[in-house]
Order: C-alpha cells, then sequence, then structure tokens
C-alpha cells in the first residue's frame, strides 16, 4: 500500500510537471529553462541509479528515436570539429537536446494516466497568460506588434499557434464535450488574435497549415465533410483578409516586395528573405562539408567579389539575424551532412513516425500523435521564414515535447503488444 501511494505521488507530480511546462512558456522568461533542467536532474540520477531497467531490453525503435534526438548537439558538435574551432557559446542550445534524450530514456518506461489531459490543459494555460501579458502589459509591444517581453512578434505567434496544435487534438474533459468544445474555440480566438496583432505572415502560414492539418486527420475517410470544411475554413480565411487592415495590407505587400526583388530593388521585407535564401546557398556550397559558424563569416568585401550587387543592409541583417530559415540556417552551420542530419531528426523523422503511428489502433496513441503533429508541423512550416530555434527556450522546449511525446508513444505500444 505505501509503495502504491509512492507511485501515485510520482503519478501525479510528473502529470503537474507536464501542465506546467507549457504554461508559461511564452509569458515566463526562464521558466523553460529552468524546469527542463530540475527535470533532467531528477531523470539523470533516476536512470543512472537503476541503468538495468531504463536500457536493456530495448527494441530498435528505442534507440532510432534516442539517436534523432540527440543528433542536433552531436551534428553541432562534429562540424564544429571538422572546421577545428569549438565554440561552446554555440554548443549551449543544441545541447539541451541531450536533456531531452535522459527524459525520454526516464519517461519511456512511465506510462502516466491523463498525460495527454494535462499536456493540453498546460497548452491551454499558456494560451491564456500569453493573452493576458498581450492586454495589461502593452509596453512589451514592438511598435504596433504585440509581444511578451522576451519573446519576439515573430516567434511568439508562431509557437503560440504550435500550442494551439496540442489543445485542438487533445482531450480536454471526457465528462463535458460543451466545455472541451468552448475552450478549444477560445484558444483557437485567442490565438488568431495574438497573429493578427503580431502581423506574423509566418504565424499566419503556421495557423492556415494546423487548419488544414485538423481537417485532414478529424475528418478522415469522410470526403464531403472534409470539402464543407475546406469552404468554411475558405469563407474565415476571406472574412479575416478583408476584415483587418493590417492582414490586407501584409499580404498584399507579398507580391509588390516580391516584383520588386526580381525589378532588383530588395531593401523589402520579402525581398530581404529572398536575398538571405541566395546568401544562404552561397555559404552552403562554398562550405559544403562542415559549413560556416556565425561569428566566421566572410568579409562583406569578400561577399561582393563574388557576389558585386550584395546590399549591405542585407549583409548586417545576416550577421546580426543569422538565417530566416531554419532549414537553411541548419545547412549553413553544420554542413550538408550534419546539417542534414540534423533537419532529418528535427523535422522530417518525427512527422514520418507520427503519421505511421496513427495507424495504431489504440486511442491513446492515436490522440497523442496527433497531438504531436498538431505542435510539430506549424513550426516546421513557420521554419521556412524564420528560424523557429535561435532561442535557447524554444529548442530546449520543442526537444523535451518530442522526447516526452515520443516516449509515450513507444511505451503506449509496448503496453498494447
Amino acid at each position: 500500500g505505501h509503495q502504491s501511494f509512492e507511485n501515485i505521488l510520482k503519478i501525479k507530480a510528473e502529470q503537474i510537471l507536464l501542465f506546467l511546462l507549457p504554461a508559461l512558456f511564452l509569458s515566463l522568461k526562464g521558466w523553460v529553462n529552468g524546469i527542463s533542467i530540475i527535470v533532467a536532474i531528477f531523470c539523470t540520477y533516476a536512470v543512472f541509479s537503476n541503468w538495468e531497467k531504463y536500457f536493456t531490453n530495448r527494441d530498435r525503435l528505442f534507440w532510432f528515436l534516442l539517436l534523432c534526438i540527440i543528433i542536433p548537439f552531436f551534428g553541432e558538435l562534429f562540424a564544429q570539429i571538422g572546421r577545428s574551432s569549438i565554440i561552446f557559446p554555440s554548443l549551449d542550445g543544441p545541447s539541451r537536446t541531450l536533456l531531452a534524450g535522459i527524459i525520454f530514456v526516464y519517461f519511456s518506461r512511465k506510462s502516466l494516466i491523463d498525460c495527454d489531459v494535462a499536456i493540453g490543459w498546460g497548452a491551454v494555460t499558456g494560451i491564456a497568460s500569453v493573452l493576458v501579458s498581450i492586454v495589461f502589459f502593452k509596453e512589451a509591444y514592438w511598435s504596433y506588434r504585440m509581444a511578451t517581453y522576451f519573446v519576439d512578434p515573430i516567434t511568439l505567434p508562431c509557437y503560440l499557434t504550435a500550442l494551439l496544435g496540442l489543445v485542438v487534438f487533445s482531450n480536454l474533459s471526457s465528462h463535458s464535450r460543451v466545455l472541451d468544445v468552448l475552450v478549444k474555440l477560445a484558444c483557437v480566438i485567442a490565438v488568431l488574435y495574438v497573429c493578427i496583432g503580431s502581423s506574423s505572415r509566418s504565424s499566419w502560414v503556421a495557423l492556415l497549415v494546423l487548419a488544414e492539418l485538423f481537417i485532414l486527420l478529424s475528418f478522415k475517410g469522410q470526403m464531403r465533410t472534409k470539402f464543407i470544411a475546406h469552404i468554411f475554413l475558405m469563407i474565415c480565411v476571406l472574412l479575416v483578409y478583408f476584415s483587418f487592415d493590417a492582414v490586407n495590407w501584409r499580404i498584399n505587400a507579398i507580391f509588390m516586395e516580391v516584383r520588386a526583388f526580381i525589378d532588383g530593388d530588395a531593401n523589402t521585407s520579402i525581398g530581404h528573405r529572398l536575398g538571405l535564401v541566395l546568401l544562404d546557398l552561397h555559404l552552403i556550397w562554398s562550405n559544403l562539408l562542415f559549413g560556416v559558424a556565425d561569428s566566421a563569416l566572410p568579409t562583406l568585401e569578400a561577399f561582393k567579389e563574388s557576389h558585386p550587387t550584395l546590399p549591405k543592409e542585407l549583409y548586417e541583417i545576416k550577421m546580426l539575424s543569422g538565417s530566416h530559415n531554419e532549414i537553411l540556417g541548419q545547412l549553413v552551420t553544420r554542413g550538408i551532412v550534419f546539417g542534414g542530419l540534423s533537419v532529418l531528426s528535427l523535422f522530417v523523422v518525427p512527422i514520418y513516425f507520427l503519421i505511421r503511428e496513427l495507424r495504431n489502433n489504440t486511442r491513446l496513441n492515436m490522440r497523442l500523435s496527433k497531438m504531436s503533429l498538431g505542435f510539430i508541423v506549424p513550426i516546421f512550416f513557420a521554419g521556412m521564414t524564420i528560424q523557429v530555434f535561435n532561442l535557447k527556450m524554444t529548442i530546449t522546449f520543442y526537444s523535451l515535447f518530442l522526447a516526452f511525446l515520443y516516449a509515450q508513444i513507444i511505451r503506449e505500444k509496448k503496453t498494447v503488444v
């Protein structure tokens, strides 16, 4: 009885932890980093004090997923070794995947009750806390663009959309369908409000992708319902476009700025992004094997030898902000091999694995897979136009959730078998 009571306390503590992790992710600085370190210390002690329990009789899937989680760290490390230049600050962010790895090992032996509910309500709280911050602390705005005091107006709505992905695919209440729907609808409205208020086109793409994913996964095999849902989505998009001047202006500007770039004017938001893509492709080709560190970029004069028309403003953006594309950013700093492996482990493998897991018949497994896709896919598409892991807290949050969700999915598979 005493042992059972201790197990119940552990389960409750772990559920609380899963709730807390997303609850203040975007509204309290240092929250995720602090929790991740505490959890990693606990998991490290638990794993290494009972090594055999966690590492014996593990199948190939376990080792493969563990390898995928920690690849970003070793990709950065090996790229630096290949360049004969170890830069410890550049290893700090990727090292968070090592913490995620040990957390994955620990939770892969833990079957938690209602873990999806804890995550779902944590994400709801995370969205609500951002909304409170947006409403009451307007001094944090970047001019007219919504932001929190430590998260910029581009990163904020993109990760808020990822939290929404956790919410819409979760089961918030098994007792009240009405409560479940109302809370999810409120979260959709809140996230849409912040996405519009932040004027982040990257988040608009992420939100549209999430909406499409929700339709595809929620109405599987229901062609008529899917068609109606797509018509409804199209109507909602048009209503937002014609109802909000900020949205109308930002979308129209895309076409004007692309045309300006073609005509030779790169001094626009889209022009900068397209110019950075060309600059990144040049850097990848010039440093194909091990990439080039941000601190070791060629001088403007060296760039101008091969690209005489390169604007000084574009070079300064690259120096200060890095790439505006997560995939190209990984390839630039780690080379085609280690950067490519990092991209595969962060995005391609998880999405493929989770889509495959949707065929599993267990209800919890399917729900966790859908929640994971709802979290990962919007970040992946946002990563086409911004670097989604340029902050330590974002790579920490992403890798931790990936590790936990992987662990629970393979744990559920084992339970069923």
